[in-house]
């Protein structure tokens, strides 16, 4: 374990110890739930759980994260690595519904990042987890009030090995540090986050040469290079600042840097020439390779407004500095074996090349009005004057990229009834693209940005115990994928045209809270890429159906036993980009899969402290399926597994 986790392990249970007596205790660990804290099915985690249709990966079939749609306290931050739990409280998908009130709302959905807080009780936490095929993680987390109502301290430190379907393992080690100072209006506060990732064992990529789908490998057998571990630090600080300037001006702000500092890392591909055939076994060496973003964002509000009526004038900054190395590595093919047996060659030396140097500077000038007359409804406008700028450079030279756009968002709701309320929208945004993915010839490369529309429209209704939200949406973005020479790079527009419901509430005597989500859409492809068949209709990787059911049912006994349920189900997609030969424009298709989940939570009194136990068992049928991560490119879903917690506040 590095030295500054101990450090932070023995600061935190001291400090805990000295406060504990004088301090009240905030029950939190013991009841956080990710269903019961969520507002709708669209997306929610808190802590290790998590719910809904959606998640910070998939909103509407496209990446917020990747789009670079994250905030921070509802501050921009632009995400080289995650931030860890311990500084997290909880993570909400912002997306139709849900952003109208949202400043700036992105067509791909918000990322909305909420950090742990501190109030005048002390809070210490601690949590046990033994989770699938015998990965287990260990957690403390503290809020400790220092200076009543003036200054406290969020902490927390966790350590962990985490053992995947494919077999692989890793140790992670992650801690936390965010002083709070609040002072007459004014809450100021930094934070230090930090996620060390050691020894992790390169995840097996197995790849199909031509339109066939692989065999599944034997469960929880690692069959890479016994030598291929990656080892990276995730690393993101900053602070954020909230000030009420007077009555009516309140002011905004933070500043961040997210960084990702990989040390080692290896690719393992597996290619197939054909089904049953012996793989190809390559591996794919990368040297040390850093990547930082600064972010932040400044917002002053001025609000107004007499009686029923209330108005907000935006006005703002934020920015970006991105620096991404990649590239420079080393493809050893190691020749054919025998798929899903371990391969037993030693580690050979590598020849590292320089690495590419890309660098993205981005700013928007900000200008929004929020308004709301009550009984009738409420407008959110925003206006954005973009700059974007990037280089790249490599082996061939460099490559510039300037754009300068005007971006705007306008939705309105108007309550049709008290609990009734229709409401439409359309966004227009300049998103990230992510990465081009590991299989790529130019792999981990920073994609150019894209501009991205959406329109959307939908009703809420709000029926007492629960609510109901049906939207319908459309989605244009650029698309990327492989080309000839196996470059992943821009080949046409995608379009993402569908319906997504949900359904959240509590029944049955506040028993029963249930959260329902489903998704229905078309994706579909366009331009030069399909019309030379490069690609197909369909985009690889998005299923154009999804459904999730989470119940949790509290009863009488011993104290409130909650079972609970979750079923869900995802349906078939394309696997490969171009189409079937032969077939007029056909794709080669993965099946659909479901899972269903079952489980239970106990509350408990470990002597006087409260306590909760939790049970499950996921993926109970034990369906073996594929995930397709990229053209012809696929990793094992998760197989049966059984995870139990105990969570106790002291």
């Amino acid at each position: 374990m590095p030295d500054n986790c101990r450090c932070l392990i023995a600061s935190v249970l001291a400090c805990a110890a000295v406060a504990m007596p004088a301090a009240s205790r905030a029950q939190q660990k013991s009841t956080e739930n990710a269903v019961t804290s969520a507002d709708d099915a669209f997306g929610t985690s808190v802590g290790l759980e998590s719910t809904g249709i959606y998640s910070q990966h998939n909103v509407r079939g496209f990446s917020p994260l990747d789009a670079g749609n994250a905030r921070i306290d509802g501050i921009y931050f632009d995400p080289v690595s995650l931030i860890t739990l311990r500084a997290r409280a909880s993570q909400t998908m912002r997306v139709g519904f849900a952003a109208l009130d949202y400043p700036f709302p992105a067509p791909t959905g918000i990322v909305d990042n909420r950090l742990r807080t501190v109030g005048n009780d002390l809070s210490v936490g601690l949590e046990m987890h033994k989770q699938q095929y015998g990965s287990y993680v260990g957690i403390v987390d503290a809020q400790i009030p220092v200076i009543r109502d003036r200054l406290g301290v969020v902490a927390g430190v966790s350590h962990g090995n985490a053992v995947f379907v494919d077999g692989a393992t890793e140790a992670n080690y992650s801690f936390a540090f965010k002083p709070v100072l609040r002072f007459e209006g004014v809450e100021f506060s930094p934070f230090y986050s930090a996620n060390y990732v050691r020894d992790a064992e390169a995840r097996t990529v197995t790849v199909s040469a031509g339109p066939f789908i692989p065999r599944l490998p034997k469960a929880k057998r690692y069959f890479g290079s016994f030598w291929a571990k990656n080892n990276r630090d995730n690393v993101n600080y900053g602070a954020t600042l909230k000030a009420r300037l007077t009555g009516r001006l309140s002011l905004r702000a933070g500043l961040f840097k997210s960084t990702l500092l990989r040390k080692d890392n290896f690719t393992e591909i597996f290619a197939l020439p054909e089904a049953g055939a012996d793989a190809d076994h390559i591996v794919i060496a990368d040297p040390r390779q850093n990547l930082h973003s600064w972010s932040g964002e400044v917002q002053g509000v001025y609000r107004f407004g007499t009686g029923g009526w209330e108005h907000r004038l935006i006005a703002g900054f934020r920015g970006r500095d991105r620096y991404t190395e990649s590239g420079g590595s080393d493809i050893l093919d190691l020749g054919q074996v025998p798929y899903g047996v371990r391969d037993t060659d030693l580690e050979p030396d590598f020849a590292f090349s320089a690495v590419n140097r890309g660098k993205v500077r981005q700013t928007s000038w900000l200008a929004g009005y929020f308004g709301q007359i009550d009984g009738v409804g409420r407008i959110n406008l925003g206006l954005q004057r973009a700059s974007f700028r990037a280089r790249f450079v490599d082996a061939d030279g460099t490559t510039r990229t300037r754009e300068n756009v005007w971006l705007y968002n306008a939705s309105l709701g108007l309550e049709i009834t008290p609990h009734l309320m229709i409401y439409g929208g359309t966004q227009r945004g300049l998103e990230d693209s992510g990465a081009a993915p590991e299989t790529a010839a130019n792999r981990n490369e920073q994609l150019t940005a894209a501009r991205s529309t959406q329109y959307e429209a939908g009703v809420h209704w709000d029926f007492g115990p629960g609510q109901l939200v049906v939207s319908a949406f459309e989605i244009s973005k650029p698309y990327f994928s492989f080309d000839a020479d196996r470059r992943y790079t821009l080949l046409g527009t995608v379009r993402h045209r569908g319906v997504e419901a949900s359904l959240s509430g509590n029944f049955l005597n506040e028993r029963l809270y249930l959260l329902v989500g489903g998704l229905v859409m078309k994706p579909e492809v366009s331009g030069p890429g399909r019309e030379q068949g490069v690609v197909g209709r369909r985009p690889v990787g998005t299923r154009p159906e999804q459904f999730r059911l989470d119940a949790n049912y509290r009863t009488d006994l011993w104290g409130g036993f909650t079972p609970t349920l979750s079923v869900s189900y995802f349906s078939k997609t394309a696997a490969m980009s171009s189409p079937l030969e032969g077939t007029d424009g056909r794709q080669l298709m993965l099946a659909g899969r479901s899972s269903v989940d079952i489980g239970a939570r106990q509350p408990l009194r470990l002597g006087r402290y409260p306590a909760t136990f939790r049970f499950k068992v996921e993926n109970v049928l034990d369906t073996a399926r594929w995930l397709v991560v990229a053209s012809n490119t696929f990793f094992p879903a998760d197989r049966r597994r059984i995870s139990a917690s105990l969570l106790v506040d002291f």
